[in-house]
């Protein structure tokens, strides 16, 4: 990735600073495009053990985070997977979890059109993004990060910022220029939502330690012209899956509030702009509409009183007919699950 670099360096230059450049080695005029001229440089230093990504040296580069990389991309998200299980850096995932990625994943190709341009955040967004490329979708749409990278399949757990092929590196600011002008689509995590439609991101709890940067999100969700969030249902609770039915063993903190602590995303000013947005739970599915948070799926084994309505008090639309639509059981189990994008 080339990140902010580019723009930081011409910074410090503007401002009379200095600019070191970190290397892994030296070599001959023409190896490759110039990045920053010699004008914008004040010194090199080149250290054989400075890393593309995480744990890679540059000196046994790996060619699948690279421009027209010769690695099939199915060898490359392989390789990725096997890493980050064996570090334990990204969560084992369960049939839970597993199910609520198809379910967001449907939502995604129920709402996305074939050529869309498509951010990805870290999470279960990246569970989701998996099922796309499983599904032989990669080709119809374009993945990036905000660290510049353009195609290709986002990087998940310790690589994360990095891309599998992609087909372009561009930097961080040149990507959100992108997104200002045409971001199709955004698959975002979560940590609390209320009935206004509002998402909390960006405050865990109380204390400094529990205020954490939002990053890209902002621009992200409030650029897109759809918005899919997907988050479990709770916190610190069991829910298990059983024959295609999902029971709630033990309740947790329920992640749908009265009021977020911080709204990192406004539902008032989505449904201004006319967009689609969506939140995707364990239970189901809602949909901001200007009638209220509509809930437009439920899964099976889900009783929308017991589950969903007493224990948070809060305001969930149903459909206008009365009646909320199953989640299809090749969703909740895995078995017969396919995807197909709009034309």
């Amino acid at each position: 990735m080339i990140a902010e670099t580019f723009e930081i360096a011409k910074a410090a230059r503007k401002n009379n600073g200095v600019v070191i450049a970190n290397v892994a080695r030296v070599v001959e005029p023409g190896y490759d495009e110039v990045f920053l001229p010699a004008a914008d440089v004040d010194a090199v230093v080149a250290y054989p053990h400075t890393q593309q990504a995480g744990s890679i040296s540059y000196s046994r580069y790996w060619p699948l985070f690279t421009t027209n990389s010769n690695v099939p991309i199915e060898e490359g998200i392989a390789r990725l997977k096997f890493v980050n299980y064996v570090l334990g850096f990204t969560p084992r995932r369960g049939e839970v979890d597993n199910a609520l990625a198809r379910l967001a994943a449907t939502i995604f190709a129920e709402n996305v059109r074939k050529g869309s341009l498509v951010n990805i955040g870290t999470g279960l967004p990246e569970e989701v993004c998996r099922l796309i490329c499983e599904a032989g979708l990669f080709g119809d749409v374009t993945f990036f990060t905000e660290s510049g990278v353009y195609g290709g399949l986002p990087a998940p757990g310790v690589f994360f910022g990095a891309a599998v092929c992609p087909q372009k590196i561009i930097t961080s600011a040149q990507i959100f220029h992108l997104c200002y002008d045409r971001l199709d689509v955004s698959v975002l995590g979560m940590l609390q939502f209320d009935p206004e439609g509002n998402v909390n991101v960006s405050k865990r709890g109380e204390g400094a330690i529990n205020y954490v940067g939002p990053g890209g999100f902002i621009d992200f969700s409030m650029t897109a012209k759809t918005v899919i969030f997907v988050s479990s249902w709770m916190v610190h609770g069991k829910m298990r899956l059983n024959g295609g039915v999902l029971s709630i063993a033990e309740p947790g903190k329920i992640k749908f509030v009265d009021h977020v602590d911080e709204i990192t995303f406004s539902g008032k000013r989505a449904l201004e702009s006319g967009r689609n947005i969506f939140y995707v739970t364990n239970v189901g599915a809602f949909k901001l509409t200007p009638r209220g948070l509509e809930l437009i799926s439920v899964v099976p084994g889900v009783d929308i009183r017991r589950n969903i309505l007493d224990p948070t008090r809060n305001k969930v639309v149903l459909p206008e007919s009365g009646t909320v639509p199953l989640v299809d059981a090749s969703v909740v189990t895995g078995r017969g699950f396919r995807l197909r994008l709009q034309a």
